[in-house]
């Protein structure tokens, strides 16, 4: 049986490596669902084995407290931190608060850094539940946090098992720091960038699906559309994307420009 390093190196070697490049990698699996919401998740309930709407070929099925796109900005940090910091025998990474910040997008300041707390606590203690085809995945985003005061270093570990997540039967995408920047905290701009991004060739989708999809806080899909419009100017607006409504088959229409994507993902 291979060593924990091992496992890990493997994992390493499978999870891209694309902070240079300007961009994050996220695994498609988790960018066409809703267990990142395109909304704010601090006030909602906590799920227990609930399955997400999800558009991939992977069946999701979620327990813990609601994640949003800040918990997805510090999700993808921790995995390029992972590449960026040697693992030991266990497979554990060191990395400081002020590093897992800037790739989030964030000044290194106390508030901030208490942020960062709170985000890596809610990736520990969720639990995913990911069937695909014929591998599945079910554990932690983060399998442990060991945090030291005084110098704000972090010990992750994570579960190298997770490599599968970035296989064939998912994909993965290179996700643009700059333009996640530029959407601040519209977070349901930046859940459709997100979604879009891991996409080729994205084709035309109901505004009712993208309402369960983004895990709206709208009951009422008229006041969901009215949030939908805000969302693609300010994404139009950061990616040079043409987006819109179209008002007689009520689907998102128009064309995202390849040029601004990253190079280098592997979406269908």
């Amino acid at each position: 049986m291979a060593s924990n390093l091992d496992s890990m190196q493997h994992f390493l070697k499978i999870l891209p490596n694309v902070a240079r490049d300007g961009a994050l990698a996220a695994p498609n699996a988790t960018l066409r669902c809703a267990l990142f919401a395109g909304a704010n998740a601090t006030n909602r309930r906590g799920l227990r084995r609930e399955t997400l709407v999800s558009l991939s070929n992977f069946r999701l099925i979620y327990t813990g407290l609601r994640l949003d796109q800040g918990d997805l900005d510090c999700w993808l940090a921790v995995l390029q931190a992972a590449h960026e910091s040697p693992a030991d025998l266990q497979g554990r990474f060191c990395v400081s608060g002020q590093r897992l910040l800037r790739l989030m997008g964030l000044k290194n300041t106390g508030p901030n850094q208490d942020l960062l707390d709170g985000r890596l606590s809610k990736l520990k203690s969720g639990a995913i539940d990911l069937k695909g085809e014929r591998y599945s995945y079910e554990g932690s985003l983060i399998d442990e946090v060991f945090r030291d005061s005084v110098t704000h270093h972090v010990i992750i570990k994570l579960n190298p098992r997770m490599a599968i997540l970035f296989g064939a039967e998912s994909g993965w995408t290179k996700l643009s720091l700059d333009i996640r920047a530029r959407l601040g905290r519209n977070a349901l701009a930046k859940w459709l960038y997100a979604y879009l991004a891991s996409h080729r060739v994205p084709t035309p989708i109901r505004v009712s699906l993208l309402k369960e999809l983004s895990s709206s806080e709208y009951a009422e899909l008229w006041r969901f559309r009215q949030h939908l419009r805000k969302a693609l100017d300010a994404l139009n607006l950061a990616t040079g994307w043409e987006l819109d409504i179209d008002r007689g088959s009520d689907c998102l229409v128009g064309r995202p420009i390849r040029a601004t994507m990253p190079k280098g993902h592997t979406a269908e």
